[in-house]
């Protein structure tokens, strides 16, 4: 069994030793003085916080930690030959009879052994913690999708990578899965073996409209409630407001409205309904473009979508820098009544509050006088919006450009 554990650390495995530091001085936890006890056939000892940064780590050692932190965790983990792995890993591979994952330390178990995840949608700093959690149950994390990858952790469906994987039938995971087998290892009991693979977090498998915000238009309302219902069933949000940045796809029977319109100038895909019934049908998210809602060429000559148009005021919540030009950020909702479908405007929201306490004088400044020759009339801010609005708007147009 001793050889079988270590092999893949060290050629020598007579000469491997295990310490096992007390990060928390006469009080080391119940599972690892479980683990202490199941090695008793190796060279063992414990090594107390302050002596363990004295240690100049080497292959032949490795170091038993738990919990994951602390002074003399980090001092580890920064030393470029030790080799440092949590009781629960330790516990998987001698009741198993398998080595330690030939990987990067620190592993703290090894519930992902054997699996190569990598992610699709995430922000930077997301991505960075579910890599940081994959790599620490034993898990391979890459940055690409390539033939080996076994699981895709998702934030929205309908990127290339998951078109990929749904192709090659790889499993698509919401990042709930992550954290749950995580927390599965840390609740779990001692003589338990948690894989990521385990029945139990089936449930974590992506949902055929995960993570997307779906609009709904040009429907009754039995009709806008069945979809309201099939939406949020099947992993989606359903809302009544098209938001630029904020949608995912709107559902529309023709190219026509001032929400399909804005959807197109903003590039929100309109599809058709049948893309939902049939996606849920699949199990996955279908490819939008083959339900397109394609534009009228004879619709846009005088329609909002022209270039030579100023924008539609009554249409816009706020004005963002973005970069080199300016972007409107703006809601079209609309509701049905009994003679035909009554168009609202949008009602600032608190997300437009927190983006127009952002909006900067100078970056203004830069954008030129793009409003000149226009009057723009300002209603329903608080005294301070207001103000703000005012001098940014003098920036951008003439003096009187605000009133």
């Amino acid at each position: 069994m001793e050889s079988s554990i270590y092999s893949t650390i060290c050629s020598q495995e007579d000469n491997v030793n295990l310490y096992f530091v007390k990060l928390i001085e006469d009080s080391p936890s119940n599972i690892l003085l479980c683990a202490y006890q199941a090695c008793e056939k190796f060279n063992r000892q414990w090594l107390s916080c302050e002596d363990c940064k004295q240690v100049i780590p080497t292959k032949e050692d490795v170091f038993i930690c738990d919990p994951f932190k602390g002074e003399a965790f980090e001092y580890l983990v920064s030393c470029p030959k030790s080799i440092v792995v949590g009781p629960q890993c330790i516990l998987s591979c001698l009741r198993r009879n398998e080595p330690i994952p030939a990987l990067p330390s620190p592993l703290h178990n090894t519930a992902m052994s054997g699996l190569v995840i990598t992610t699709t949608g995430f922000p930077k700093a997301q991505k960075e913690k579910l890599q940081h959690l994959v790599q620490q149950m034993s898990g391979i994390f890459s940055n690409t999708y390539h033939l080996d990858v076994t699981h895709l952790v998702v934030k929205m469906v309908g990127s290339e990578k998951y078109k990929v994987a749904v192709e090659k039938g790889c499993p698509t995971m919401t990042e709930e899965w992550v954290t749950a087998v995580w927390e599965a290892v840390q609740n779990g009991d001692v003589s338990s073996h948690v894989s990521a693979t385990d029945n139990r977090f089936l449930p974590y498998l992506c949902q055929p409209l995960h993570g997307l915000v779906v609009c709904v238009s040009q429907a009754d309302e039995a009709t806008k409630l069945s979809l309201k219902k099939l939406i949020e069933e099947n992993g989606g949000t359903y809302t009544t407001k098209l938001a630029r940045w904020e949608t995912s796809v709107l559902i529309v029977s023709s190219p026509e409205g001032k929400k399909y319109q804005f959807a197109i100038k903003w590039g929100v895909p309109c599809v058709f309904p049948d893309w939902i019934h049939n996606s849920v049908q699949q199990g996955y998210a279908l490819d939008k473009e083959e339900y397109e809602v394609p534009p009228r060429k004879s619709s846009t000559s005088n329609s909002i979508l022209s270039n030579d148009m100023p924008p539609d005021f009554s249409m816009c919540s706020t004005i963002l820098n973005d970069t080199d030009t300016y972007r409107t950020i703006s809601f079209a909702d609309e509701t049905v009544a009994l003679d035909g479908l009554v168009k609202e405007r949008e009602v600032l929201e608190n997300s437009d509050v927190e983006a127009l306490e952002s909006l900067d004088l100078q970056d203004a400044m830069k954008a030129g006088s793009f409003l000149k020759g226009y009057r723009v009339f300002l209603s329903g801010f608080n005294a301070n919006h207001m103000e703000k609005l005012r001098r940014i708007l003098g920036a951008v147009g003439p003096p009187d450009s605000a009133s």
